[in-house]
Protein backbone atom coordinates (compact mmCIF):
# COMPACT_ATOMS: atom_id res chain seq x y z
CA UNK A 1 0.00 0.00 0.00
CA UNK A 2 0.76 3.57 -0.23
CA UNK A 3 1.69 4.61 2.99
CA UNK A 4 2.17 1.35 4.85
CA UNK A 5 2.89 -2.15 4.24
CA UNK A 6 1.73 -5.17 5.42
CA UNK A 7 4.90 -7.51 6.15
CA UNK A 8 2.69 -10.77 5.17
CA UNK A 9 -0.82 -12.45 4.84
CA UNK A 10 -0.96 -13.11 8.51
CA UNK A 11 -1.35 -9.91 9.49
CA UNK A 12 -3.96 -8.93 6.51
CA UNK A 13 -6.93 -7.40 7.93
CA UNK A 14 -10.86 -7.28 6.09
CA UNK A 15 -9.65 -3.75 5.46
CA UNK A 16 -6.26 -4.13 4.15
CA UNK A 17 -7.89 -6.56 1.71
CA UNK A 18 -10.60 -4.49 0.42
CA UNK A 19 -7.37 -1.41 0.23
CA UNK A 20 -5.11 -3.47 -1.87
CA UNK A 21 -7.98 -4.22 -4.39
CA UNK A 22 -8.99 -0.66 -4.43
CA UNK A 23 -5.36 0.92 -5.24
CA UNK A 24 -5.13 -2.15 -7.56
CA UNK A 25 -7.88 -1.03 -9.50
CA UNK A 26 -7.46 2.81 -9.24
CA UNK A 27 -4.27 2.02 -10.63
CA UNK A 28 -5.50 0.17 -13.65
CA UNK A 29 -3.96 -3.33 -12.20
CA UNK A 30 -5.95 -6.20 -13.11
CA UNK A 31 -5.96 -8.57 -9.64
CA UNK A 32 -7.86 -11.54 -10.36
CA UNK A 33 -7.49 -12.51 -6.63
CA UNK A 34 -5.21 -12.28 -3.84
CA UNK A 35 -4.35 -15.71 -2.18
CA UNK A 36 -4.11 -16.19 1.34
CA UNK A 37 -1.06 -18.70 1.84
CA UNK A 38 -2.45 -21.10 4.44
CA UNK A 39 0.39 -22.89 5.00
CA UNK A 40 1.98 -19.49 6.03
CA UNK A 41 -0.70 -17.47 8.07
CA UNK A 42 -3.82 -18.57 10.38
CA UNK A 43 -5.20 -21.97 8.69
CA UNK A 44 -7.69 -21.60 10.88
CA UNK A 45 -11.50 -22.50 9.49
CA UNK A 46 -13.11 -19.41 10.64
CA UNK A 47 -9.91 -17.21 9.75
CA UNK A 48 -9.97 -19.02 6.06
CA UNK A 49 -13.34 -18.42 6.02
CA UNK A 50 -12.96 -14.90 6.52
CA UNK A 51 -10.61 -14.43 4.01
CA UNK A 52 -12.72 -16.57 1.35
CA UNK A 53 -15.78 -13.95 2.06
CA UNK A 54 -13.40 -11.20 0.96
CA UNK A 55 -12.92 -12.97 -1.96
CA UNK A 56 -9.37 -14.46 -1.44
CA UNK A 57 -7.98 -17.54 -3.25
CA UNK A 58 -6.38 -19.90 -1.34
CA UNK A 59 -2.61 -20.94 -2.02
CA UNK A 60 -2.03 -24.51 -0.31
CA UNK A 61 0.65 -26.85 0.27
CA UNK A 62 -1.23 -30.33 0.91
CA UNK A 63 -4.21 -32.39 0.37
CA UNK A 64 -5.44 -31.59 3.83
CA UNK A 65 -5.32 -27.64 2.90
CA UNK A 66 -7.24 -28.12 0.03
CA UNK A 67 -10.12 -29.49 1.56
CA UNK A 68 -10.34 -26.95 4.39
CA UNK A 69 -10.01 -23.87 1.75
CA UNK A 70 -12.94 -25.78 -0.38
CA UNK A 71 -15.22 -26.04 3.17
CA UNK A 72 -14.26 -22.50 3.96
CA UNK A 73 -16.07 -21.59 1.11
CA UNK A 74 -12.61 -20.43 -1.36
CA UNK A 75 -14.11 -21.46 -4.88
CA UNK A 76 -11.99 -24.01 -6.27
CA UNK A 77 -10.96 -21.63 -9.36
CA UNK A 78 -8.97 -19.57 -7.07
CA UNK A 79 -6.72 -22.43 -5.15
CA UNK A 80 -3.18 -23.07 -6.13
CA UNK A 81 -1.42 -26.16 -4.98
CA UNK A 82 2.16 -25.16 -4.42
CA UNK A 83 4.52 -27.07 -2.45
CA UNK A 84 7.33 -29.46 -2.88
CA UNK A 85 6.39 -33.52 -2.04
CA UNK A 86 2.66 -33.60 -3.62
CA UNK A 87 1.25 -37.06 -3.57
CA UNK A 88 -0.20 -38.47 -6.14
CA UNK A 89 -3.97 -38.85 -4.41
CA UNK A 90 -3.48 -34.94 -3.10
CA UNK A 91 -2.56 -34.07 -7.11
CA UNK A 92 -5.82 -36.23 -8.18
CA UNK A 93 -8.34 -34.66 -5.80
CA UNK A 94 -6.55 -30.82 -7.10
CA UNK A 95 -7.22 -31.79 -10.22
CA UNK A 96 -10.66 -33.37 -9.37
CA UNK A 97 -11.75 -29.95 -7.46
CA UNK A 98 -10.68 -27.87 -10.35
CA UNK A 99 -8.04 -26.11 -9.22
CA UNK A 100 -6.48 -22.67 -10.69
CA UNK A 101 -3.19 -24.31 -11.22
CA UNK A 102 -0.80 -27.06 -9.92
CA UNK A 103 2.48 -25.54 -9.11
CA UNK A 104 5.22 -28.01 -10.14
CA UNK A 105 8.62 -27.84 -8.82
CA UNK A 106 10.53 -30.59 -10.43
CA UNK A 107 10.13 -32.15 -13.51
CA UNK A 108 9.59 -35.47 -12.09
CA UNK A 109 6.52 -33.37 -10.52
CA UNK A 110 5.48 -32.95 -13.88
CA UNK A 111 5.40 -36.30 -15.23
CA UNK A 112 3.18 -37.47 -12.44
CA UNK A 113 0.41 -34.25 -12.75
CA UNK A 114 0.45 -35.19 -16.28
CA UNK A 115 -0.11 -38.99 -15.77
CA UNK A 116 -2.89 -38.32 -13.48
CA UNK A 117 -4.55 -35.61 -15.47
CA UNK A 118 -4.48 -38.29 -18.18
CA UNK A 119 -5.87 -40.98 -16.37
CA UNK A 120 -8.66 -38.65 -15.07
CA UNK A 121 -9.15 -37.56 -18.77
CA UNK A 122 -8.80 -34.05 -17.64
CA UNK A 123 -6.53 -31.12 -18.80
CA UNK A 124 -3.85 -30.51 -15.50
CA UNK A 125 -3.36 -26.47 -15.66
CA UNK A 126 0.27 -25.90 -14.43
CA UNK A 127 2.30 -23.47 -13.27
CA UNK A 128 6.20 -24.10 -13.66
CA UNK A 129 8.22 -22.69 -10.63
CA UNK A 130 10.87 -20.90 -10.93
CA UNK A 131 14.16 -21.01 -8.67
CA UNK A 132 15.58 -17.15 -9.55
CA UNK A 133 18.83 -18.23 -7.74
CA UNK A 134 18.56 -14.78 -5.60
CA UNK A 135 20.78 -15.28 -2.18
CA UNK A 136 18.93 -13.52 0.65
CA UNK A 137 19.72 -12.43 3.29
CA UNK A 138 18.05 -14.47 5.73
CA UNK A 139 18.04 -17.90 7.98
CA UNK A 140 18.93 -20.33 5.62
CA UNK A 141 15.94 -22.86 6.78
CA UNK A 142 13.77 -19.78 4.79
CA UNK A 143 15.39 -19.02 1.93
CA UNK A 144 13.90 -20.40 -0.99
CA UNK A 145 15.28 -18.53 -3.68
CA UNK A 146 18.91 -19.67 -4.09
CA UNK A 147 19.93 -22.38 -6.62
CA UNK A 148 20.57 -24.86 -2.90
CA UNK A 149 17.30 -24.54 -2.47
CA UNK A 150 14.99 -27.60 -2.70
CA UNK A 151 12.11 -24.83 -4.05
CA UNK A 152 11.45 -24.57 -7.80
CA UNK A 153 13.63 -25.42 -10.99
CA UNK A 154 16.72 -23.28 -12.50
CA UNK A 155 15.88 -21.51 -15.63
CA UNK A 156 17.22 -24.15 -18.30
CA UNK A 157 14.81 -26.91 -16.70
CA UNK A 158 12.10 -24.29 -16.27
CA UNK A 159 11.92 -23.77 -19.94
CA UNK A 160 11.92 -27.70 -20.47
CA UNK A 161 9.23 -28.17 -18.39
CA UNK A 162 7.06 -25.51 -19.56
CA UNK A 163 7.71 -26.88 -23.04
CA UNK A 164 7.12 -30.04 -21.93
CA UNK A 165 3.96 -28.66 -20.92
CA UNK A 166 3.09 -27.31 -23.52
CA UNK A 167 3.75 -30.42 -25.64
CA UNK A 168 1.36 -32.69 -23.75
CA UNK A 169 -2.64 -32.40 -24.43
CA UNK A 170 -2.98 -33.14 -20.20
CA UNK A 171 -1.32 -30.57 -19.63
CA UNK A 172 -1.71 -26.70 -19.85
CA UNK A 173 0.86 -24.29 -18.97
CA UNK A 174 -1.00 -21.37 -17.53
CA UNK A 175 2.27 -19.55 -15.64
CA UNK A 176 4.84 -19.19 -13.89
CA UNK A 177 5.49 -19.08 -10.53
CA UNK A 178 8.72 -17.68 -8.04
Amino acid sequence: WRERSVRSVANMTRDDAREFMAIAAEAGIRVEYVTYTLDQANDALAVVRIAAGEGLGADIVSGGELGKALRAGVPAERIVFSGVGKRREEIRAALEAGVRSLNVESLGELEVVAEEAAALGAVAPVSVRLNPDVEADTHAYVATGSARSKFGLGAADARAAYERAAADPSLEPVGLSF
